[in-house]
């Protein structure tokens, strides 16, 4: 099991993504790494999506945390059952995706992310490939020790209990 901080620190003020969501709107928060024990962990940071359609303490419904190498590398994404259901329409007249996915392509656009990692789960490997036209080669198996799930509602529990600033109005 991962250690984690009791609570994260903002690194930058939340941005709204310009994208429509099934259940209202999405803005991203970048924090500190909640993970205390990964060896970058100076190297490592979050983002965290915000909602706005939830209310203090479950304001996070989706985080990735990365890592500050030669190029931003996701490390690990996550988001609860319940986001997996809400659907975005980026810009009217394109495909619908997930809310996930809507995020993560925003984080690759906008360049907070830039690659990544070939180590990741079946689940990262369709986000991967739904957000990039061009993903890393996946390593052949998953290899990172630890339980992605399990860890990832831990980390969003962390971030949920943290004090982020209120939902962005513009």
């Amino acid at each position: 099991m991962v250690q984690l901080a009791e609570s994260v620190d903002v690194v930058a003020a939340p941005v709204l993504l310009e994208v429509p969501v099934t259940s209202g709107r999405l803005a991203v928060v970048e924090t500190t790494n909640p993970r205390t024990d990964a060896p970058l962990w100076p190297m490592m940071g979050c983002y965290a999506v915000l909602v706005s359609w939830r209310n203090d303490p479950v304001r996070v419904a989706m985080f990735v945390t990365y890592i500050r190498t030669n190029k931003l590398t996701v490390n690990l994404v996550y988001r609860d059952q319940s986001f997996g259901r809400e659907r975005a329409n980026p810009h009217g007249n394109e495909a619908v995706v997930t809310a996930a996915v809507a995020a993560g392509r925003w984080l690759f656009g906008t360049g907070r992310l830039e690659a990544h990692s070939p180590d990741r789960t079946d689940a990262g490997d369709r986000w991967a490939c739904a957000v990039s036209p061009n993903p890393c080669v996946r390593a052949e198996r998953h290899t990172s020790g630890f339980d992605s799930i399990k860890e990832g509602e831990r980390i969003l529990q962390v971030l949920n209990r943290s004090a982020l600033p209120p939902f962005p109005t513009s």
